[in-house]
């Protein structure tokens, strides 16, 4: 018996041990709960920490605005875990398991997409059910979709969708309760929100070059997104990059393709920097200085008077000298380039 046990113990802390050193699964890639090309918003719904039902398991959960019947597509690969009815809850619903103890919910459903039962593999973007207000609804009768998702029973911010974050700055609980329409595409990296705004630099200090791309979220919301170099390869540093703009607070339609690399505090690890027009021939260059891991926010390194600079006749045209890590801007006037 006492052997018996040794082994037991033995065998328990081996597993402990491996599962101690078996890296947690990534986080899915997630697309926007309906079918790719429609589009749907918040309006008026609640999203994340609304009371009274938008708390604990649910606090990142979000209610978009459906019409009656409108389809609803599950978010990510995964394999049906419940269908239920609770009608003094989420009405009728569908749980997907994707993995990773992962898990997403569809709530107030009318009903459940033919094929969907328990058990069934679903691939991201598939139709789970269709729209309505069945279970507790607040008004009665207002048709939406609950979304939520859940990473080992606790509550998940799902983001991005689609490329889109900030959910929580809209709905019941803000001062802005309607959102932007936010259009299903799959899951994956749209160089199209990149469009030129992508260099090069040592942003680690490591010795390597590195790369970083101005992301475009829509809604002026933006996020500088890095790949670290290890010399034979790119690291993609994550959906939440190393920089990320407020919902709303940084439009990258202000900066066109204004944007570089270079060191420019002298500390060994490359920045970046943007040229933001203001608009009635006003600028700022913003900076962000690197400090390894992240771009922890800009400052303003140089204003223009008010009315005195004008970008229009800058165009695309902002370099770095490399030797002095000074910004060069080519300006469309007679005065040739200028370094502010």
């Amino acid at each position: 018996m006492k052997v018996r046990l040794s082994l037991l113990m033995a065998l328990a802390a081996l597993v402990w041990i491996v599962s101690l050193n078996t890296p947690a699964q990534a986080a899915p890639a997630l697309q926007l709960p309906w079918p790719t090309g429609t589009s749907h918003r918040i309006n008026g719904g609640a999203t994340y920490n609304c009371p009274p039902s938008h708390v604990g398991g649910d606090s990142y959960a979000i209610d978009f605005k459906f019409e009656y019947r409108d389809p609803v597509s599950s978010v990510a690969n995964g394999t049906v875990w419940e269908i239920g009815n609770d009608p003094a809850g989420y009405g009728i619903y569908v749980m997907i398991d994707h993995g990773g103890g992962y898990t997403s919910l569809y709530g107030h459903l009318d009903q459940v997409a033919s094929g969907v039962s328990v058990g069934v593999a679903l691939s991201q973007g598939q139709v789970t059910g269709y729209a309505d207000a069945t279970g507790w609804v607040e008004p009665p009768g207002a048709h939406h979709l609950h979304f939520r998702m859940q990473l080992n029973g606790a509550a998940y911010m799902p983001e991005p969708m689609s490329g889109v974050t900030g959910f929580g700055s809209y709905g019941a609980c803000t001062s802005t309760p309607t959102s932007p329409y936010w259009t299903s595409q799959p899951a994956g990296y749209y160089l199209s929100s990149v469009d030129d705004r992508m260099v090069a630099g040592d942003f680690d200090g490591d010795g390597y070059e590195d790369v970083a791309a101005f992301h475009d979220l829509g809604a002026a919301t933006a996020r500088l997104d890095v790949w670290l170099s290890s010399g034979s390869d790119f690291d993609y540093e994550g959906y939440d990059g190393w920089w990320q703009s407020s919902p709303g607070g940084y439009a990258l339609s202000k900066v066109g393709d204004r944007f570089v690399a270079g060191d420019f505090n002298g500390d060994g690890k490359d920045d970046v920097a943007a040229f933001y027009d203001y608009g009635s021939a006003t600028a700022k260059i913003h900076v962000w200085l690197s400090n390894g891991s992240s771009f922890p926010g800009w400052s303003t390194w140089w204003p223009s008077d008010p009315g005195q600079y004008a970008l229009s006749q800058v165009g695309d045209r902002l370099v770095v000298n490399v030797e002095v890590n000074r910004l060069t801007i080519a300006s469309g006037g007679s005065g040739g380039a200028r370094s502010p």
